[in-house]
This record gives structure tokens, C-alpha cells and sequence, in this order.
């Protein structure tokens, strides 16, 4: 569904392109008309270019300092559309729909570059991008919350009548996009507005004292590494560990990553966190195309993931190794859907693996939908003889907001009952851009309160140091640190002066 979505944007994009062009020749156009029209032809292509580079930290660095110039082509977008609605210069069935649907993407755009400012704003200004994401969730699922190619793009109202049937009919088709998107995000505005309050609920809660010193808190670290680490992503996340001093990192390798020259690389800038008794959980992630080996060779592509688990243990010697990032959650995303028994093969072969080659290494299982398949594969692995050493979950992003966290964090209590292994809170994190920075470091507020309650829970990691593949990150594209990263030292004091306590005589 996502690849017909990007289809229709491309065409979209075209068809604002050739529309511009055609109005600015029309001898009877009005002057604003035309005007709006050819800044908005001129704008669209580059402004969605930086739409989605600014929200990588890889490429914010140059595109943050313009990110504006998307809400800025949305505006002219939505005047355009309603000074031609207004003059009547389109068919009142082709404009009307086109403007109230730029307009409602021109607000989400406006109300996503304001969500760094909603400490001292209103919560309503995180409203309209939270319904905008709403109602993509159709088309990109979860991945509508923080994806930057979750876009939706603007549309030209032409002026004029059509020449020929197809063009008639390739502006009725449009207008009814318009209106069909516009009437979905008006419906989601009421929970949008319901979600971003909802993270309130965590500001009276205390994280608990562990003076046992058996809480590691920390976070990941780089986007997920098919080749050697970028160095920008390198020096920034470095930056980001000396200041906030997290015990534990995690690190998402890829199949085709655990190469030699990616793990080499990766171990020497992971040298001296090392000799600092860090504690290093290793993720094996997915890379493109897996989705098609998989349906090739189910057998195939578990052993190429096995070398691969092999060699991240014998060259990084971690002290977690998940053997699978997620399995109902990115798995799902990436694979399709897969069956629960030929996770459980894989992860007892993983397991068996890395225990004969380093077994100091603790395997891993993070659950993260809490569907009855991640039931399942969590209750298998809770029993003596599956070989998983610990369990753990993942809190994802959620537009239900802090229901949704609050409702899985009570599953995740109902699972760990009557089980005694070692668990840990393996991802924890919100979209800031979403539901806003400030409910971002409530959630992990909230997570983090969970997780220093329950004894079993022995390690939390934050998804993630930056943004990169999504909207997430403790570091903005610009460079700049969310309100998250004071959460972390906030935490990281109360539980060095709880363990300080628990050694004194």
C-alpha cells in the first residue's frame, strides 16, 4: 500500500508542476493567482526534498537551518487553493475539497515545526500534525508517527476548464484524494486532541531507589549499521555518552553489516566505552530485500542470519545479543508475517550459537506488539530449556499515547508473572514531532518509573541517541538536545545517589 501511496505522490508532484506551469500561461489569470501558482510549482520539489532530509540527523545538519521551507510552500499551497475557491476560478467540486485538505496539511506542518516550543504553548498546537499522522496511519501503520517519508503533499487548484475527458477526469480523481484525506484527518481530530494530553499522567510518578546497584540505564546508539559508522552520526552520539554517562548502549548491526570491515571499525570507536565496563547490547537488524529472502528460503535466510550472529559475538564479545530486533514488531514490518515456530527455531539455534562461542554473552527476546504470536514466542522463551538467557519488551510509539504505553506496560506485568529470569526494558521512547518533545520525556518519565518498580527489570535503553531512520531521537537534526536527554541525567542521579545509599555502612 505505501508503494501505490508513493506513486500517487510522485504523480501529484507532477501534476502540481505541469498545473503551475499551465496557469502562469492562462492571458486571463489573475496576478496573485498566477504568482501563487508558480511559487508554489517552483517550491514543491525542493521543499519536499528538505521535508525529508531535515528529519535525519545525517543530512539536518546543512537542510535544518531551511526545515521551514516545507510549512512555508504548504501556506502558499493552501492560499493558492482558496483564492481560486473564493474567486470561483475552478470548479467549486475540484476547489473546494483541494483547499480544505492544503490547508489541514499546512496546519500540520505548522503545528509539527512548533512541537519543540510545547513546553510554553498550548497543547492544541500539537493537535493538527497529530491528527495529520492519525491519518496515515491507513497507509505506513505505526511508521506514520515518525517516518519523514510519511508526507502528504499539497495540490494545485487549476484554473480554467478542462480540455478533454481525461484531464476532467484526472481532476475529479484528485479533488476526490482531497477530499476523502481532508474528511479522514477531521474525523482523527478528536483523538488527536485526547492523545496529547494524556502524557500528564506521568508527572506524579517517582522512579523507585535500587540501591543494589542492578539497574543499567543507557541508550542506543548510531542507525543501524549496514557499513562502517558514519562519522558524523559517530562524533555527535559519542558527544551525547560522555554527557549524559549512560552504563549500558545498545548497537543495531544488520545482516549484511556484520562484516569484518564494519565490525572492526565499529570496535575501535567502542574501545574505550569498553575498558569503562559499559554495558554493550548488540541488536541483529534487517536490511532491504530481506523480506523477498525469506519467502525464497526460510532455511537460507535463518543460516545467513546465524554467520551473522556468529561473527557479531566472536569480534564484539557483547554482554546481550538479541538475535532478532522485535520479532512481532520490526520483524513483522520487515519479513511480513511469521510464523511463531520458525522464530522459536532460530532463536534456539541463535542461543546455542553464541553460548558456544562466548558464554558470558546472554542471549535475548524483546516483545514489543503483545499480540498472542509475540505471547507466545515471550512464553517460550521464558522456560528453562529454550536457551534465552533474558527477556525484556519493547514500549513502542503508539497514537493511542500514553494509554497505549500504560496498556502494554500492564501486559508486560502480567507475563512476568511467576517468571524469574532477568529482564530488561530493551526500547522506550515517543515521536517528538507527534504528540510533542515535552510529552516525549514524559513517556520515558513513565517507562522508566515501570521499569526501576519491578526487581526483574535490570536495564532500560532509550530508542534512540538521534534521529535517523525516524523522528525519535534524544538529538534533534540541528544538533540541538530534547527535553529527554534532562530526563536521563535526572534518572542517571537518582539512581547513583540510590546506589550510593545501598553502600553506606
Amino acid at each position: 500500500m505505501s508503494a501505490a501511496f508513493f506513486a500517487v505522490s510522485a504523480l501529484v508532484l507532477l501534476w502540481n508542476v505541469v498545473t503551475a506551469g499551465e496557469i502562469a500561461k492562462l492571458p486571463r489569470a489573475p496576478r496573485p493567482l498566477a504568482y501563487l501558482s508558480a511559487f508554489c510549482g517552483l517550491l514543491i520539489l525542493p521543499a519536499a526534498i528538505v521535508a525529508v532530509a531535515s528529519s535525519s540527523i545525517l543530512a539536518g545538519r546543512a537542510m535544518w537551518s531551511i526545515a521551514w521551507l516545507w510549512p512555508l510552500t504548504l501556506v502558499l499551497f493552501a492560499a493558492q487553493a482558496l483564492y481560486a475557491a473564493g474567486r470561483r476560478l475552478g470548479a467549486p467540486g475540484v476547489a473546494v475539497p483541494i483547499a480544505v485538505y492544503n490547508v489541514l496539511i499546512a496546519a500540520a506542518a505548522i503545528s509539527r515545526s512548533l512541537a519543540s516550543f510545547d513546553d510554553v504553548l498550548l497543547v492544541g498546537v500539537l493537535v493538527p500534525e497529530a491528527a495529520r499522522a492519525n491519518a496515515l496511519a491507513l497507509i505506513f501503520g505505526r511508521e506514520a508517527l515518525g517516518s519523514p517519508f510519511a508526507l502528504l503533499v499539497p495540490m494545485l487548484v487549476p484554473a480554467g476548464p478542462p480540455r478533454g475527458r481525461m484531464i476532467r477526469a484526472g481532476r475529479s480523481a484528485l479533488a476526490l484524494a482531497a477530499g476523502a484525506m481532508a474528511l479522514v484527518i477531521a474525523m482523527e481530530w478528536p483523538p488527536a486532541a485526547h492523545a496529547v494530553t494524556t502524557y500528564a499522567s506521568f508527572d506524579a510518578l517517582r522512579l523507585q531507589e535500587r540501591p543494589g546497584g542492578d539497574f543499567a540505564l543507557g541508550m542506543w546508539i548510531l542507525p543501524a549499521l549496514d557499513e562502517p559508522p558514519p562519522p558524523l552520526a559517530l562524533s555527535y552520539d559519542l558527544q551525547l555518552v560522555d554527557s549524559l554517562r549512560p552504563s549500558a548502549l545498545g548497537i543495531e548491526i544488520t545482516p549484511d553489516g556484520a562484516r569484518a570491515a564494519v565490525m572492526d571499525s565499529l570496535g575501535r570507536a567502542l574501545e574505550d566505552l569498553r575498558r569503562d565496563s559499559v554495558v554493550l547490547v548488540v541488536s541483529l537488524g534487517y536490511d532491504r530485500g530481506d523480506r523477498e529472502r525469506f519467502r525464497a528460503s526460510p532455511d537460507h535466510y535463518a543460516a545467513a542470519r546465524l554467520r551473522a550472529i556468529s561473527r557479531i559475538v566472536r569480534t564484539l564479545r557483547p554482554d546481550y545479543v538479541l538475535p532478532a530486533r522485535e520479532p512481532y514488531e520490526a520483524g513483522t514490518r520487515e519479513l511480513g508475517e511469521v510464523q511463531a515456530a520458525w522464530w522459536v527455531r532460530y532463536f534456539a539455534a541463535a542461543a546455542d550459537s553464541a553460548h558456544n562461542l562466548r558464554p558470558r554473552t546472554r542471549v535475548g527476546l524483546a516483545a514489543a506488539s503483545f499480540t498472542p504470536n509475540d505471547s507466545l514466542l515471550y512464553h517460550w522463551a521464558a522456560t528453562p530449556s529454550s536457551g534465552i538467557d533474558v527477556l525484556g519488551f519493547a514500549f513502542v510509539p503508539s497514537f493511542a499515547a500514553a494509554p497505549a504505553l500504560q496498556a502494554r506496560m500492564r501486559a508486560a506485568d502480567r507475563w512476568m508473572r511467576r517468571n524469574t529470569k532477568e529482564h530488561w526494558v530493551f526500547a522506550a521512547g515517543e515521536t517528538p514531532a507527534t504528540h510533542g518533545e515535552r510529552n516525549q520525556a514524559r513517556a520515558l518519565w513513565g517507562a522508566l518509573a515501570w521499569a526501576t518498580s519491578r526487581v526483574r527489570v535490570q536495564g532500560f535503553l532509550v530508542r534512540e541517541a538521534g534521529d535517523y531512520d525516524a523522528v525519535d531521537g534524544i538529538r534533534a537534526p540541528g544538533g540541538r538536545l530534547r527535553p529527554i536527554a534532562d530526563i536521563m541525567r535526572r534518572a542517571q542521579t537518582l539512581l547513583a545517589e540510590s546506589r550510593a545509599l545501598g553502600r553506606e555502612p
